[in-house]
């Protein structure tokens, strides 16, 4: 059953050592209920911008599910194991602007965010189980 799909767009401003970079983000979320587990689905599409608007030519995929399933019971309580699965593809028009993000120090700085991401969305769900323990 689908229970909520959510569309997210906005532009923000990414800051690093010597420089900003400005992305447009485009962002869907669905969720999925089932009897024993709850889906998360995130697909997005970030394409970085310069101050002005105008495109990089550069754009990376990111699909994200997020799988909340029922564990065995334990002598305190319901236990959920929780899968995260990411996939992202880096694409480029060959411009010299997108050509310096083929570089490790970009791809590395990508991966450590696409890290933290799922940390984040993970201690997200973790929160709200709790919460919810709680409310009992």
């Amino acid at each position: 059953k689908l229970d909520k799909a959510r569309v997210r767009q906005q532009n923000i401003c990414v800051t690093g050592t010597n420089s900003a970079i400005y992305v447009d983000e485009i962002c869907v979320v669905r969720k999925l209920v089932e009897e024993n587990r709850v889906l998360f689905v995130c697909r997005g599409t970030t394409k970085p911008t310069f101050e002005n608007g105008g495109l990089m030519g550069l754009t990376i995929e990111e699909s994200m599910i997020i799988v909340a399933t029922k564990g065995n019971l334990i002598t305190s309580g319901q236990t959920t194991i929780i899968e995260t699965y990411l996939s992202a593809i880096r694409d480029d028009d060959g411009r010299e602007e997108a050509l310096k993000y083929r570089g490790k120090r970009f791809v590395d700085n990508a991966c450590t965010g696409w890290k933290s991401k799922q940390s984040l969305l993970s201690q997200r769900i973790e929160n709200v189980l709790f919460d919810c323990t709680l409310d009992k």
